[in-house]
């Protein structure tokens, strides 16, 4: 029985036991996770400042493409609108129409006058596309 014995005091010492951190040691360790909290943080903080930075800047080049964009277009709107003020003005037209297509204002000799009347009711009837043949055909059965 003594052999039981023994072997279970020796089971008891080997048993694993509890790990006890001295006050000291406490200290420096939380002082220490602190310290590389704090450096995470500001590495943290230092990655962030310059991912916006870059980020900033590809906008302040895409910004400054657009403006330059806008300046072109509106030196283009700028050229178009002149040019379509020239084409309106009835004087552009009238010089363009003497010079690249020979045309003239008409002298009084050539200026022709009309005499438009109203068409009576029985004018109508004869100028008529419709009855003018059906009128024509009437007209020779009474003439026989």
């Amino acid at each position: 029985m003594r052999k039981s014995k023994k072997k279970v005091a020796k089971k008891q010492q080997t048993s694993p036991q509890k790990y006890h951190v001295k006050s000291k040691d406490r200290n420096r360790l939380t002082s220490l996770a602190l310290i590389l909290s704090i450096g995470v943080l500001i590495c943290g903080t230092f990655a962030w400042t310059f991912y916006l930075r870059t980020t900033m800047g590809k906008i302040d080049r895409e910004i400054q493409v657009q403006e330059e964009n806008l300046m072109d277009l509106e030196k283009t709107k700028k050229d178009l609108a002149s040019k379509v003020d020239g084409i309106r003005s009835s004087e552009t037209i009238i010089n363009r129409a003497r010079f690249r297509l020979g045309m003239n204002y008409p002298d009084d000799e050539q200026i022709v006058y009309i005499d438009v009347d109203e068409k009576t009711e029985e004018n109508d009837v004869n100028q008529n596309v419709f009855l003018n043949p059906i009128i024509s055909m009437l007209s020779f059965f009474n003439k026989s």
